[in-house]
């Protein structure tokens, strides 16, 4: 008879497959991406020297790409999602053309490339409907509804949103529906619509408090409450506010815990309640310090800043809009940068140090574009 062919080995004794099964449920235990992709990386290299070591690489070349994304290298994911979705044409494997359509568009999103991620997503929503996967096309729709809003385009974000109610409702998915009203709300407050915008969270907060979700229940009185001091009714904004800040530290959701106590804030500074203010924005800070968010942390710091420059506490307030400027600048964040600016040569000017404000007007007019000007908030 003729001797079996062996099967390709990985270092440390395990077949390919055998090693991305491993590593597949090492992912879902919480491996940190780093000790996943010196693994990942072992395997792809037998799987290059031999195409047949491995019956589907592109799952390979897919968990790759989720890596580095996690890692924010995003050369390396686009790298490997792009040759993931080429597997896929190759193959003829539209569900792998949806998955890797989907990936890119998300990828594209997190670089800021808006129109491309757009692009994607549509090539996701296709696939999903030759695929008739109810599932898939409301994935594709939110992120189409996304990229819209990023965008500039609020109708069209709303209609994606409307079309994915249309499917949660089919596929019987409560709370997706209570996501949709949620995302619906935020896009018609955009819009202006406020009273609809109320309608909407409302239906939120009843589905989310009839599963017992509790952060979607501490989302939603977030989002009332944004709505509410939308229409200047402040006490009961802060209402809502502090019953999001009760849901949502019960069930440890930081992010709206920050979300809660910025708005919360804002409210205090229109009512000129700036020690308030100034004891909510800093606990925004803290909690995006522990979430390692720097978006969070500048807009904190900017709002330190201001609230403590309408107190004539200068020293206060530049250090605060030091720190967001130095953050806008770890982060390319243009409109930031110009904020800060302009926000520092304010202050500068109060403390009498017009050189160091003269160079921060400057280098804001340098900055400064006509899309960039409309969208940074100045101090008056």
């Amino acid at each position: 008879p003729q001797p079996q062919p062996q099967p390709h080995r990985c270092p440390g004794g395990a077949t390919p497959e055998e090693m991305v099964a491993l590593v597949s449920a090492a992912n879902d235990a919480g491996l940190p991406p780093a000790q996943l992709v010196c693994v990942l990386e072992r395997i792809l290299t037998v799987v290059d020297n031999d195409n047949d070591a491995l019956d589907n690489p592109a799952s390979l070349h897919g968990m790759l790409g989720s890596c580095y994304s996690d890692l924010r290298l995003y050369d390396h994911a686009l790298w490997h999602c792009t040759r993931r979705m080429r597997l896929a044409e190759q193959a003829g494997d539209t569900e792998g053309l949806c998955i890797g359509h989907n990936k890119l568009g998300l990828l594209h999103e997190r670089l800021g490339q808006f129109d491309q991620a757009l692009e994607h997503h549509r090539k996701h929503l296709d696939a999903a409907l030759e695929l008739d996967d109810l599932g898939a096309q409301a994935r594709a729709r939110l992120n189409l509804a996304i990229v819209c809003e990023r965008l500039g385009k609020p109708k069209q974000a709303l209609q994606h949103h409307s079309l994915r109610l249309d499917l949660a409702v089919k596929l019987g998915d409560r709370p997706m529906q209570g996501d949709c009203h949620s995302e619906m709300g935020i896009v018609c407050s955009a819009l202006g619509q406020h009273e609809r915008a109320l309608e909407h969270h409302a239906r939120h907060l009843a589905i989310a408090s009839a599963l017992g979700d509790m952060p979607g229940q501490g989302r939603a009185h977030c989002n009332l409450g944004n709505t509410c001091k939308n229409l200047r009714q402040y006490d009961l904004a802060l209402e809502h506010y502090a019953r999001c800040l009760s849901v949502a530290g019960a069930c440890n959701d930081l992010k709206t815990v920050a979300r809660a106590h910025s708005s919360k804030g804002d409210v205090h500074d229109k009512l000129k309640q700036f020690d308030l203010a100034i004891e909510h924005h800093g606990k925004h800070l803290d909690v995006a310090v522990l979430l390692d968010d720097l978006e969070r942390q500048a807009s904190a710091h900017a709002r330190l800043g201001i609230a403590n420059l309408q107190l004539c506490r200068y020293e206060l307030a530049k250090d605060h809009l030091s720190q967001q400027l130095a953050i806008a600048l770890q982060r390319s964040d243009l409109p930031g940068q110009i904020a800060a600016r302009g926000n520092l040569g304010v202050v500068c000017q109060r403390l009498g140090q017009y050189e160091q404000a003269l160079r921060h007007l400057n280098a804001q007019l340098d900055l400064s574009t006509t899309q960039a000007r409309d969208v940074a908030p100045q101090c008056r």
